[in-house]
């Protein structure tokens, strides 16, 4: 449940975290001062971190030719979010397979990694 947790926090946090990116390219201090740089109002920044707008936020980023700045670090954390997905299931795998075996979890990936160093 703690993974669920911390996973959902990282989720929600996507717009504001595009529209901290936002506010320093523009050097702006305040939604007010953001929305003006960038031709839109605050209220519409507000709602993209409320909704997690993602999408608006790359349209408007597009729109503006600033897309690659902003968006750099996110396509990094998206791809290494689907790197601990695959990992973790990986991992599950281990798991059954060495408690098939009836050995410790360790000693498993060991034999593994000779195997993989043999090849």
């Amino acid at each position: 449940m703690e993974a669920e947790r911390i996973f959902e926090k990282f989720f929600v946090n996507q717009a504001e975290i595009l529209i901290d990116n936002l506010l320093s390219h523009y050097n702006a201090s305040t939604y007010s001062e953001l929305a003006s740089k960038i031709n839109t109002t605050q209220q519409s920044i507000s709602s993209w971190k409320l909704r997690n707008s993602i999408n608006a936020i790359k349209k408007k980023c597009k729109e503006l030719g600033i897309y690659n700045e902003i968006f750099k670090d996110f396509n990094k954390q998206q791809i290494n979010k689907n790197e601990i997905k695959i990992n973790d299931t990986l991992l599950e795998q281990v798991k059954d397979k060495a408690s098939k075996f009836g050995l410790e979890l360790n000693s498993y990936i060991e034999y593994l990694i000779i195997q993989d160093l043999k090849k």
